[in-house]
């Protein structure tokens, strides 16, 4: 069981990250990450006094990360492992949040429920970075379809993982709690055929 964490609040800046395998946070600044070891030694380790809570559903990846941050001499990285949907923090608590990759792994009930508590743990005047999956992904329609978009994949690295791909009005939706400061479709071709699709969101609790 995972025990209730920050029930008291401390001085330094406090950043969430809810993908912590390959994008780490730094708080007040809401940068996509890429590597682990690359942004958190720069972005974070780099500042003075600023704490990190990395939370993942996933044992392997965190694992994964507890490796590569003890490579890295990182110790201001706190690892939680846990669901979306029902934080073990307390209300008003962060200075920022970033969710990459991950928001999308659900159906839309648990993704709706994953943004509302994003929003309570976060601080007024706060921001936070998504990163999520659109439907013009070309892994689109792969899998087992659950409802409308959402589909359990049944073959590669993320067989028996759950997939839902938004429109943008829908994913809009999903944040109606929150300012958005940004909203940017982005597509990369592969060579398989078609693209890789996700949106970048910006958010802000005002």
């Amino acid at each position: 069981m995972i025990p209730k964490l920050a029930r008291t609040r401390v001085s330094e800046l406090k950043g969430f990250d809810v993908s912590c395998v390959h994008h780490p946070f730094h708080p007040r600044q809401t940068l996509p990450g890429s590597l682990v070891t690359k942004l958190v030694k720069e972005r974070i380790a780099g500042e003075a006094g600023f704490q990190v809570v990395a939370l993942d559903i996933s044992e392997t990846a965190l694992k994964t990360l507890e490796a590569r941050l003890k490579t890295a001499s990182i110790d201001n990285v706190t690892l939680v492992r846990h669901d979306m949907l029902e934080l073990p923090f307390t209300s008003d608590y962060f200075d920022g949040v970033i969710c990459t990759n991950v928001l999308h792994h659900g159906k839309l009930v648990q993704i709706k429920r994953a943004t509302e508590e994003v929003h309570r743990v976060m601080r007024e005047g706060t921001s936070a970075f998504v990163v999520a999956l659109s439907t013009a992904d070309f892994r689109r329609g792969n899998g087992r379809k659950l409802e409308p978009n959402t589909y359990v994949f049944t073959e590669g690295e993320e067989r028996g993982i759950i997939h839902h791909f938004f429109s943008r009005h829908e994913l809009q939706s999903c944040f109606k709690e929150f300012e958005v400061v940004s909203f940017e479709e982005r597509l990369l071709p592969v060579e398989e055929g078609g693209n890789r699709a996700h949106f970048l969101v910006r958010l802000r609790k005002s």
